[in-house]
């Protein structure tokens, strides 16, 4: 076990060893030296996985040329993050941070890793900033399954016994103003398939999951974790332990899901499809929309969409609400089609960054379901790859 930092000299020294070990070398050389690397408390090794309509690299480069990152050096693309935190005492925060390529795996240059090796205050004002970059930079946002999905698969592809130790989610209640929820945290230590079972069981939100992968020879495992990790539904992943196993199988898993995804949702909006509809249909496992109640409880949800501008066509007894994203423009005719099925309609824009978003926000604050194209076909993403 690595010995705790206890003072601001030691800090500064840890930090100013951080920057030299992300300057040395070729990418694929820091990621070598990263996973080496020993990090003590309350230091963390923190990833979050982005994806770029072009590629992030140039917007990262657009960012320097304003003065908004400095690049230290050109053998890797390691940048510099500074700024001040806090109103009435002003706190100067840096942190430096490394744009991998995931080099071990087909995936596209549209995904890269943000990787830094902070404290959880620096993490926040460098999460805070990437994610203003929206939507020049994307955050890979997981829904429930795909995160499911990818934890169960991560005892496969790692030959080592996963085990849940701490998890967060949110729990439907019925109460007196309707449908609502409550956020809850639990500690365990239960084999990965048994946790998973019981948080679906308990009709449980995943939010995070926090695992650790013990070695594993016949039917016996070790009793120390080779690494601990946790992973956040918006693509951000808390290393300790060891480095290459978590990037190679955590970071590497979220970027396939949303590499996989992303260029589902691409190339929809009418202008890029050469005016041919390209519409999605969310499948539900079971029939609302023949109940009025949950018609009107999607448009009310749909209404307070994030950045947006909407009208409503329809709200009873079907739901037929129009949507632009203030981001960038896009838009998308939303239709509750009963008995159990949502279809999404892009406009003349619909970047695959708003398709996500929004998305994102049904699976949130509605139900979640399966994403098909709207034809007879009914492709999902898995197929349509």
């Amino acid at each position: 076990m690595v010995g705790q930092i206890l003072s601001s000299r030691e800090e500064s020294e840890f930090e100013a060893y951080i920057q030299a070990l992300l300057t040395k070398g070729t990418d694929v050389q820091v990621l070598d030296s990263l996973a080496e690397l020993e990090v003590p408390p309350p230091y963390r090794v923190r990833v979050k996985v982005i994806y770029a309509p072009t590629s992030p690299p140039p917007v990262l480069d657009r960012l320097t040329e304003r003065q908004l990152l400095q690049r230290l050096t050109q053998k890797s693309a390691t940048y510099l993050y500074q700024t001040t935190v806090g109103h009435k005492v002003g706190r100067e925060i840096k942190v430096s941070f490394l744009l991998a390529p995931f080099v071990y795996e087909r995936i596209s240059n549209h995904v890269n890793a943000i990787i830094a090796v902070c404290k959880a205050t620096q993490w926040r004002a460098l999460r805070n900033f990437i994610k203003h970059q929206y939507p020049d930079l994307v955050p890979i946002l997981l829904s429930q399954s795909e995160l499911i999905r990818g934890a169960k698969m991560l005892k496969h592809m790692t030959e080592h016994d996963v085990h849940v130790k701490e998890f967060s989610a949110k729990e439907s209640l019925q109460g007196v103003s309707g449908k609502r929820r409550k956020s809850v945290r639990e500690w365990t230590d239960e084999e990965l398939d048994e946790a998973l079972l019981n948080i679906q069981d308990r009709h449980q939100l995943l939010m995070s999951l926090n695992v650790d992968f013990f070695p594993k020879v016949g039917e016996h495992s070790h009793i120390r974790p080779r690494a601990s990790c946790k992973i956040r539904k918006d693509g951000e992943i808390e290393i300790s332990g060891s480095f290459r196993l978590a990037f190679e199988a955590v970071a590497t898993q979220v970027a396939r899901v949303g590499e996989q995804k992303l260029r589902f949702f691409r190339g929809r909006g009418l202008r890029e499809s050469q005016y041919n509809p390209q519409p999605l249909a969310i499948n539900f496992p079971r029939p609302l929309f023949d109940d009025v109640r949950v018609v009107r409880n999607l448009v009310q949800l749909l209404s307070k969409y994030p950045h947006s501008m909407y009208a409503v066509s329809h709200g009873n007894p079907y739901a037929h609400v129009r949507l632009t994203d203030l981001f960038d423009g896009s838009s998308f005719d939303i239709w509750a089609i009963p008995p159990q099925r949502m279809a999404l309609i892009p406009g003349l824009k619909a970047t695959e960054a708003a398709f996500e978003r929004v998305v994102h926000y049904i699976f949130e604050s509605f139900r979640e379901g399966q994403i098909t194209t709207y034809d007879r076909e009914e492709r999902t993403m898995e197929g349509a790859s």
